[in-house]
């Protein structure tokens, strides 16, 4: 029968780490902020490098 409380009390030390930790890694609102900024200035030069690309193709 103690085993079973063991394993309980395990189980839950072991869920309690597991959130602890994922909220210790989880990126900060300003790093998501950032990295979105980051991601749409590259999408914007993608996309004048490929207007770039189609305009000396035409010509």
């Amino acid at each position: 029968m103690t085993w079973i409380l063991t394993a309980g009390i395990v189980c839950v030390f072991l869920a309690a780490a597991a959130i602890f930790l994922g909220l210790l890694i989880a990126p900060t609102r300003e790093q998501r902020e950032s990295e979105d900024e980051e991601f749409l200035e590259y999408l914007k030069n993608r996309e004048k490098s490929q207007e770039r690309r189609d305009g000396s193709q035409k010509a």
